[in-house]
């Protein structure tokens, strides 16, 4: 039952840092970290059924099984995998339909500079683009090349381990 309560919480704050604030506040164009080194940790939710939740965060948040901390950039994926309770190797794309079908992701997000206790930052949906997933046991690899709603794209990877939230 936490899992599932801390899942939808979470799903809440990645819907919030993209949709909630006014369209006039709401820069489309982040700031584009594609330094490969902007993000430092990354998360899971394993919700069953081969779907699961990708946060990636920066140095500058702290993240627990319930609420989102700080001020920094992030990346959040929904993703469909081939492979039931875990993230699966390979390659997922951006799938606009959100079919659920194996290696998709059917809803992703991009936050820069975000402050996540006052909204004030900039956020986008990603609309195109995929990221590739590959493990050496518990080390992690995800290479993203991702497109937001106005066209700007975000190119990076994450090297490190993935905790996952229960």
């Amino acid at each position: 039952m936490m899992k599932k309560l801390s899942g939808l919480l979470l799903l809440a704050l990645a819907i919030t840092f993209v949709s909630c604030k006014k369209d006039d506040d709401k820069d489309k164009n982040p700031t584009n970290p594609n330094n490969n080194g902007s993000f430092t940790q990354a998360y899971y939710i394993d919700y069953g059924s081969a779907n699961n939740d990708i946060y990636m965060f920066s140095s500058g948040v702290t993240f627990n099984a319930d609420t989102i901390y700080g001020t920094g950039d992030a990346l959040y994926f929904e993703t469909w995998s081939s492979v039931d309770g875990q993230i699966a190797p390979g390659v997922y794309t951006i799938d606009s339909t959100a079919s659920g079908d194996p290696m998709t992701i059917s809803s992703a997000a991009w936050a820069s500079n975000y402050n996540f206790a006052t909204e004030v930052g900039t956020d986008s949906e990603l609309v195109s683009g995929a990221i590739t997933v590959s493990n050496s046991g518990t080390t992690f690899t995800i290479v993203y090349d991702v497109t937001n709603d106005s066209g700007t794209n975000l190119k990076g990877t994450y090297t490190g381990t993935i905790v996952e939230i229960q």
